[in-house]
């Protein structure tokens, strides 16, 4: 057993608070709210949930891309929580992100190319074209694209434009922001294969955020859930899809369309998500109250 390359523990990270204009407070979000779990070389654990469940916000805290509230982050046995961005530097060719708009975490004024071989010009390393043009073909790309702009390019193609970008440092730590909720379906298929292949390659770790379950049964080896800021399960994803404990994740795999339309509709029951939480976010709850369907 090795040591984990990324641990998280009792992360904290809110927004708002303090007093409007007229005095009156404003609201809290506790967009993550005590959350610890590791990731292991090599592993790919699944964070899944709602819309608004804290996912997104939880890998931009634990890549320090926005500071913790609270809680500690240790990177390959190093502290990391409040280092400024001096210290983090080095740190950044070992972590990268992947984001969910292809195009938007593109420049559409620079070349693809020039655009891959950024970070090892910021870093000092080798941006040599042979390079960058060794990194499009790992990541499916002819290097003859390395002169063309992003609009010249279909969703799947930028997403592996940024994901030869993410590698380009050889990094050994990965959050994948939802990277293939806005390309087809047709698409999706490859870009986890792809994520697969280079993990096999280089021995990435990932950090999986999604909401696709069945992608995340397939890539991942294990899964955490969120539920309003909160791990409210973790284990296994074989386990996890087994035999759910927590209802909120039954209401996540029953919600996973299966394509059979001979199949006989489930009875199903109502779960309240305001229940079995703290009573400060009880308050939220009641404000705009959520209900999910799960199958019994």
């Amino acid at each position: 057993m090795s040591d984990p390359l990324i641990e998280v523990s009792g992360l904290r990270r809110s927004y708002g608070g303090g007093r409007a204009l007229l005095g009156q407070p404003k609201p809290v979000t506790h967009a993550v709210n005590n959350i610890s779990f590791h990731v292991m070389p090599g592993e790919t654990l699944g964070l899944v949930g709602e819309s608004g469940s804290g996912k997104s916000t939880a890998g931009r805290v634990t890549l320090q891309l926005e500071p913790a509230d609270e809680g500690s982050i240790r990177f390959e046995g190093r502290e990391i929580t409040g280092l400024n961005a001096r210290e983090m530097k080095p740190l950044r060719a070992r972590m990268q992100m992947i984001f969910q708009d292809p195009y938007s975490a593109l420049n559409p004024r620079m070349k693809v190319g020039a655009f891959v071989a950024e970070p090892l010009v910021v870093h000092k390393q080798d941006a040599h074209p042979d390079r960058v043009a060794e990194l499009f073909r790992m990541t499916g790309l002819d290097p003859a694209f390395m002169s063309r702009y992003p609009h010249e390019f279909s969703g799947g193609q930028r997403q592996r434009i940024n994901i030869a970008r993410a590698i380009a440092l050889n990094p050994s730590f990965i959050v994948a922001d939802e990277p293939i909720t806005a390309l087809d379906v047709s698409i999706q298929a490859q870009i986890v294969n792809l994520f697969q292949d280079l993990q096999d390659r280089l021995g990435l770790a990932y950090l999986f955020i999604a909401h696709d379950l069945s992608m995340v049964r397939y890539l991942c080896q294990r899964v955490a859930v969120m539920l309003r800021g909160r791990i409210v399960e973790t284990g296994p994803v074989e386990q996890i899809f087994a035999n759910p404990q927590h209802p909120y994740t039954r209401s996540l795999l029953a919600a996973i369309p299966v394509p059979d339309p001979d199949r006989a509709r489930p009875k199903r029951e109502i779960f309240d998500v305001s229940a079995n939480i703290p009573a400060r976010e009880a308050v939220m709850a009641a404000v705009a109250p959520g209900h999910f369907v799960l199958q019994s």
